[in-house]
């Protein structure tokens, strides 16, 4: 669809055509998305404006589609597609050359002439993958688009009859199109959308946008309707009937419009005015017009006169007709639609029953002539036969419309047409034939898509229905498949039962290898892993191998031998694990299965942080965003790879990038489990920072979003990171009972030990908060320490050595001993690990116990120790605890100016060379640090301030004197 190039102005609008400018400006300045919402009542201008818009930008590349009331029928993306086809198709267009091979592969779906498509989904997993590349490689090339024309304006059309998938992808654009000058005009009516309306979901969280501007148009004024009107009314008697047109357009430009161009008695609707001038036209016109009103989209020259039967001078003689009466227009593809939906509705409401079944079964013949049921018509035709009545054939279109959403991974609307078979089943005896398959199959469909499609309680409602049309003993191997995908979904929501229902699934599938065997023992055993049954996940990945290696099952091979390695590299064996690991990662790439390679990249990365190497961790995790970025799987695998940097990052220290990868991590509005991992570094590397307020924030998002997650590596980490966040508001008593908790549900892990020290720790760290208010019970410290000894001997990690060592200093000083030679070794442990964030912990407790014991050399001494690696690193929270101390063992500069704003003695230095005019580079390179953690002193000093420029920070540093 294109809008008329120089469409006339629409009178009354200038203040609305004002608006739309000023956002197509701020677009092209800011290089950021801006959704323009124009709303009001059928027949107000909004299209008129929409063009009039268009029409006067000047270096600007305008694509328009179309939403449409086909009633579900509409193909899946449909005005995405009828706006991108266009640039995709063009062998010229730069867009399309740009493409590589996944963005090809995934646009595919849409438009089939740019290449192979992929193939159809088989499981879960792989329809997670399909619609999330496709949304991303959209995603990039609209960015791309916009950049390239200096600005991108997409137009759709009559947003209240978009269909799922583009009310989902557009909910997607308007969170995510942040770094390309785009311009999201969409129109729609504002009267329609009650709550209960499909798109009110979209249209409350579009303008909740805060980039979001909303023109409502209303009615126009007297005067606006009389400059509209006039011209046309010139051929009325006298000014009482012009006067009458305007008192009953009641401020509707369309309506107006048309009463002005009657000339007749004025009816009191406008279905009735446009039904006069139906009836004026010759009978073979308004054929046509009944069959395009049935089409529902345009119909071509070619089918319109192949159904009613015309020659080509009748066709063309009513065709001109119904144009030049303003009923019809040609679009930009030679086929013919209604000029206005008003206009559409009103004849389709006139049709007779047996004449709407005509008509329909007219359609769906030839449709199914021009391409069958496979082609891009299926869902138009499963409509068409659904109004005629035709039980059997609708079956079949609504099937064939299935399995082409389902291709083109548009998930709700397959999951729609899959029940739409389910429900005629019953009402056409030979549907298995028509089909090609069962009732079961169908109905397991539409559960894969229900989860997709985030409706999971519906998802598992379908696959339990399906279950029960599959006979036990005839078929058990497909009732397990389908067990299988029952667990898939209670575990993609966090439901712990999952591994039930995989146990159930192999149960099912008995114990001659196969296939199937070797993928439900693939299941339970990441299942198994997931939940830390690691020593029967072990086992059931290790059968899992060699039943897919009996019978050729690569997929399941790498998918388990991936599960088995994390289990050894977790462990504690390192090198078989990675083999494992590398060797189902090769097999995984043979296959051109990119979402298993990253699940090795991220399982990998994860395996090298817990065992201390967390450089290597950083660099698996990088080559795994990059593969993740180009596979446009940035937003799923690529925010867990990212996460695992940040989870690195921090222990290290390197808290500028550990910050800035975090905030780039949640920018990305990541959902579910990988939400939570998004936000808990970013509560991570925020606590670090010191601003308790943001990580506390952080902390609650990330809960909010692992839902009711059973999965010890999210629980575990959130109540670590949380209970952390309790301390530093100094609820202690809360971070005790937190910790404590979380570390009591790992009491039965089978796993080596992973948080348990560190929960430990925080537990011991609290108890000794509260010590001198709420004396703690020595069991508590007992149950600690024999929680963390156990899960030990299961194997350990370098981070858990580390942690351990921590613990034993803080058991030492509950119970009153002398600490001073475990805070030295546990010191030492992090310093050797490279942990300067848990070196300068360590440090300012011994500190602390060498100042409790009299020893004020040594506590002076670890004091500047850990004050310099807590200033070096950036992180403000152990700065203020170290100038906290400090002030307590009189170990600051007695010269030093005190200032009102708390500032360390880094962020001081820091401080004197920003007044000095330095850049954050500059500030680096005269520090000794890098420029990223200048930045983040400097970002701190603003803050503590409360002051919004380093001009400010200057001038107010010079006011209070800090300078002397």
């Amino acid at each position: 669809m294109t809008l008329p190039r120089h469409p006339e102005p629409p009178v009354g609008r200038a203040d609305d055509l004002a608006v739309l400018n000023r956002l197509a400006a701020a677009a092209r300045r800011d290089t950021d998305l801006r959704v323009a919402l124009v709303s009001g009542d059928a027949g107000m201008g909004k299209s008129h404006l929409v063009a009039a818009f268009a029409a006067e930008l000047e270096d600007a590349l305008v694509l328009v589609g179309e939403c449409l009331d086909l009633d579900g029928a509409a193909r899946p993306w449909a005005p995405l597609v009828q706006a991108l086809r266009p640039v995709l198709r063009d062998p010229a267009s730069e867009a399309a050359a740009a493409l590589d091979d996944p963005a090809r592969a995934a646009l595919s779906r849409l438009v089939p002439e740019l290449g192979v498509r992929p193939e159809r989904a088989q499981g879960l997993a792989d329809i997670d993958v399909g619609q999330t590349q496709l949304y991303e490689h959209l995603l990039a090339l609209l960015e791309r688009l916009g950049r390239g024309a200096g600005l991108l304006v997409l137009v759709i059309e009559d947003l209240h009859f978009s269909e799922p998938s583009t009310r989902d992808l557009l909910a997607f654009l308007s969170q995510n199109l942040t770094g390309a000058p785009v311009l999201l005009v969409a129109t729609v009516r504002g009267d329609e959308i009650t709550r209960r309306h499909p798109a009110a979901r979209l249209l409350t969280a579009l303008r909740r946008g805060t980039r979001t501007t909303e023109l409502v148009l209303g009615p126009l004024g007297p005067v606006a309707m009389t400059q509209l009107l006039r011209p046309l009314c010139e051929h009325l008697p006298d000014q009482h009937a012009i006067d009458e047109v305007l008192d009953r357009a009641d401020g509707n430009p369309f309506f107006g419009l048309e009463l002005a161009r009657s000339g007749r008695q004025i009816p009191d609707h406008l279905g009735d005015l446009l039904l006069d001038r139906f009836d004026e036209l010759a009978e073979p016109t308004r054929e046509v017009l009944r069959l395009v009103a049935a089409a529902g989209d345009s119909i071509g020259h070619d089918l319109l006169r192949r159904i009613t039967g015309m020659d080509e001078t009748a066709a063309t003689r009513a065709l001109r007709e119904a144009i030049d009466h303003r009923l019809l227009v040609v679009t930009s593809d030679g086929t013919y639609r209604f000029r206005h939906a008003l206009l559409q509705e009103v004849v389709h409401d006139l049709l007779l029953p047996g004449e709407a079944t005509r008509l329909h079964q007219a359609l769906a013949a030839a449709l199914e002539a021009d391409g069958g049921l496979r082609g891009r018509h299926a869902a138009a035709i499963a409509r068409h036969h659904q109004v005629a009545g035709d039980a059997a054939r609708g079956l079949e279109a609504s099937f064939a419309a299935g399995v082409a959403a389902l291709d083109a991974v548009a998930y709700v609307e397959a999951q729609r047409h899959f029940e739409r078979v389910a429900q005629l089943w019953p009402d056409v005896p030979d549907a298995d034939a028509r089909t090609g398959t069962d009732l079961a199959e169908v109905l397991k469909k539409a559960a894969l898509c229900a989860i997709s499609g985030d409706d999971g309680r519906r998802g598992l409602l379908l696959a339990r229905q399906a279950l029960t049309h599959l006979d036990p003993d005839a078929d058990p191997r497909r009732r397990a498949l389908i067990q299988m995908w029952i667990g898939h979904g209670m575990q993609h929501f966090g439901e712990p039962s999952g591994v039930d229902a995989y146990r159930t699934a192999v149960a099912m599938v008995g114990e001659e290898p196969s296939s199937e065997r070797a993928r439900v023992l693939a299941a339970l055993a990441k299942g198994l892993m997931v939940t830390n049954d690691t020593v029967e996940a072990e086992q059931v990945a290790t059968e899992s191998i060699a039943v897919a290696r009996a019978v050729g099952s690569s997929r399941d091979e790498a998918y388990s031998l991936i599960t088995l390695g994390t289990i050894e590299m977790e462990r504690g064996d390192l090198e078989a694990g990675r083999d494992h690991l590398e060797e189902g990662k090769r097999l995984a790439a043979d296959l051109g299965r990119i979402d298993y390679v990253l699940r090795a990249h991220t399982n990998l990365s994860h395996s090298l942080m817990l065992a201390g190497q967390l450089e290597g961790s950083v660099a698996v995790a990088q080559r795994g965003v990059a593969l993740a970025r180009a596979n446009g799987l940035l937003r799923t695998h690529g925010v867990y790879q990212q996460g695992n940097m940040v989870e690195a990052l921090v222990p290290l220290g390197r808290l500028a990038e550990a910050v800035e990868l975090a905030e780039e991590n949640v920018a990305l509005a990541p959902d579910g489990l990988s939400g939570s991992h998004a936000y808990l570094g970013q509560a991570e590397a925020r606590l670090l920072l010191g601003d308790v307020d943001a990580a506390a924030a952080a902390v609650a998002s990330a809960k909010r979003h692992a839902r009711a997650s059973a999965e010890p590596q999210f629980t575990s980490r959130a109540a670590v990171v949380s209970a952390g966040v309790q301390q530093a508001l100094g609820n202690h008593g809360a971070a005790l009972a937190e910790a404590r908790t979380a570390l009591a549900d790992l009491v039965d892990g089978e796993g080596p030990a992973g948080y348990e020290a560190a929960l430990a720790v925080l537990v011991l760290e609290a108890a000794l908060a509260l010590a001198s208010t709420e004396p703690v019970p020595e069991e508590v410290i007992a149950e600690v320490i024999a929680t963390v000894d156990a899960a030990t001997v299961r194997g350990q990690t370098m981070l858990h050595v580390a942690h351990a060592a921590r613990l034993s200093a803080l058991a030492a000083q509950l119970e009153g001993a002398d600490a001073r030679e475990a805070w030295r070794a546990a010191a030492a442990v992090h310093d050797e690990m490279g942990l300067a964030p848990g070196q300068a912990r360590c440090l300012l407790s011994l500190a602390e116990a060498a100042l409790d014991a009299g020893d004020r050399a040594e506590a002076q001494e670890a004091w500047k120790a850990a004050t310099r690696v807590a200033e070096d690193i950036g992180a403000g929270r152990l700065a203020m605890a170290a100038v906290i101390l400090g002030r307590r063992g009189g170990f600051l500069d007695p010269d030093r100016v005190e200032d009102p704003y708390g500032l360390t003695n880094r962020e001081m230095e820091v401080l004197r060379l920003v007044a000095d005019g330095m850049s954050n580079a500059q500030i680096g390179a005269e520090l000794f640090i890098t420029g990223k953690t200048a930045s983040v002193h400097v970002s701190n000093i603003l803050a503590k301030m409360g002051v919004a420029s380093r001009g400010q920070a200057a001038a107010e540093a010079h006011r209070a004197g800090l300078f002397g």
